[in-house]
């Protein structure tokens, strides 16, 4: 029997969290609220389809997430 090498995945850790700011029903309104979000500051801002059959447009703003580097465990 042959034994399969297993192939190490690479983890990409996660760099920002993403908060909903408001939903629209169109893209042009989340377009405008995208633009003076970027405006007052906020570095990263996405405009993503979601609802219904992805009818409706969500503007989420990214913060960066807190690590810990003394340790490889970001758990604790």
């Amino acid at each position: 029997m042959e034994y399969e090498k297993k192939k190490e995945v690479l983890v990409t850790p996660q760099k920002f969290n993403w908060k909903e700011k408001k939903r629209f029903n169109n893209y042009e309104n989340a377009s405008n609220l995208k633009a003076s979000l970027l405006a007052e500051g906020y570095e990263k801002v996405k405009i993503r389809r979601c609802g219904p059959e992805g009818t409706q447009f969500k503007v989420v703003v990214g913060s960066k997430v807190k690590t810990n580097k003394k340790g490889k465990n970001n758990a604790n």
